[in-house]
């Protein structure tokens, strides 16, 4: 009879423990599915960048100190990437046009009736879509919230909120059917809001003729193409066209890395043009030699507030005359120039050199791929530590796994890490 009672008992613990088990994975299950729905959302939305077919007119709003600037285009944007923008307010850049074909970005100016023409830095190949996925994920906490309509549209509401609160916090509307960002709204570290961009009327056609996407200029138009190579993607490669060397910075704003680099030459003077971005914003470092006879030592920064939150920070550093434009605080676009330092970077490498001996070997061809300071000083710790080559975790590095998400996967302690950092690049 005891028996009977023990198993009977034992029975029914099995089943209650059963029943738990299932309801904890029924309550689990919504979390699981809204994080892969969030992520779903995403790559949708990154992949929609370039791959629609769309006809609509956008309003953006800032507001400024004097009030609100707004400016209304019409946009026109095919699936294979090609773009038109014509600008309709305000009257001072009524038809200025800006056209994207995947390879080249022109703009046209009917005040002075020029096309200026440059490299479009467009991705849309299946890698550049991942990497922007996992910049995205990883630089900001996204969280879903109720769905609204924008332009008779239903949209998908998502907000971002940066990992570090100094960066943007980014509220986006994405178009349930296709992908599209319908709306979206930036704010800065205080709350402010610095700009509204949004689609008041919008359209997905089956098909849209390449005449709807080609500018209309007229006959007489004279042409300025600023481009002296193609897209880059090493510091050597962008040195050799310069013909002088660019030198990437030792530091970054949190999150940013670099995407690739073109050469531009303005007024005769040849400048070397890197792109960064956190998935959602861009950085862009201007460099160029120094007039002859200025003094190579002298240090200098001017900062230009721009439309739409971005500021502009003109930088004399030793031989180089640098432009960086970008979304953020001035003192931290400041800290970035200030790194771009021959004598800074000779000598943290000669420090490099003395921590990690043999394996320093790597840092030369991870800053040729612009990797940072940090970036370079935690993965070749987690190379010290759990044996990876540093050629395998810079292919990782480069697919857009930070190296927080390296080590975890080789199972390298990030404390670990940080007391490296602290040592060799002052911690993050």
């Amino acid at each position: 009879m005891t028996n009977a009672n023990t198993s009977g008992a034992h029975l029914r613990w099995h089943i209650m423990a059963a029943l738990t088990v299932a309801l904890i994975g029924l309550a689990a299950a919504p979390g699981r599915s809204e994080t892969q729905e969030v992520q779903d959302i995403i790559r949708r939305y990154v992949k929609a960048r370039h791959t629609v077919n769309l006809r609509g007119r956008m309003l953006s709003v800032q507001p400024t100190a004097n009030g609100v600037r707004t400016c209304s285009r019409r946009i026109v944007r095919r699936s294979d990437g090609r773009s038109l923008s014509v600008f309709e307010t305000p009257a001072q850049e009524r038809g200025a046009a800006i056209a994207d074909d995947g390879t080249w970005l022109i703009r046209y100016d009917p005040r002075d009736r020029v096309v200026r023409k440059k490299r479009s830095f467009q991705g849309v190949d299946a890698r550049s879509v991942e990497r922007n996925v996992r910049l995205i994920l990883r630089n900001y906490a996204v969280r879903r919230e109720p769905d609204e309509t924008v332009a008779g549209r239903n949209c998908r509401r998502l907000l971002l909120e940066p990992s570090r609160p100094r960066n943007l916090t980014v509220r986006l509307w994405i178009d349930a059917g296709t992908g599209v960002e319908m709306r979206r709204d930036e704010q800065d570290a205080a709350g402010n809001t610095i700009s509204i961009m949004m689609y008041t009327s919008v359209e997905f056609p089956r098909t849209i003729s390449l005449s709807e996407v080609t500018p209309a200029i007229p006959r007489g138009a004279r042409t300025v193409n600023i481009s002296r190579s193609g897209l880059m993607t090493t510091g050597s490669e962008i040195s050799k066209t310069a013909r002088f060397p660019v030198r990437f910075p030792l530091a970054l704003p949190w999150g940013y890395e670099f995407d690739r680099g073109t050469v531009v030459e303005i007024a005769g003077r040849r400048s070397g043009f890197l792109r960064y971005t956190d998935g959602l914003s861009e950085i862009t470092i201007i460099q160029s030699r120094s007039s002859p006879g200025g003094d190579p030592s002298m240090r200098a920064a001017r900062v230009i507030p721009r439309l739409y939150g971005e500021v502009e920070v003109d930088y004399a550093l030793d031989d180089l005359q640098i432009v960086v434009v970008g979304r953020g605080e001035a003192r931290e676009l400041i800290a970035m120039a200030e790194t771009i330092s021959g004598a800074r970077e000779t000598a943290w490498r000669s420090a490099m050199a003395r921590t990690f001996n043999s394996r320093a070997t790597a840092v030369g061809p991870m800053r040729d791929r612009g990797l940072s300071a940090e970036a370079i000083v935690a993965l070749l710790t987690i190379a010290e530590r759990a044996g990876p080559s540093p050629t395998v975790l810079l292919a990782s590095y480069q697919a857009g796994w930070g190296w927080r998400d390296i080590a975890r996967r080789w199972r390298v302690p990030e404390a670990d890490i940080n007391r490296r950092l602290q040592t060799m690049v002052g911690g993050k």
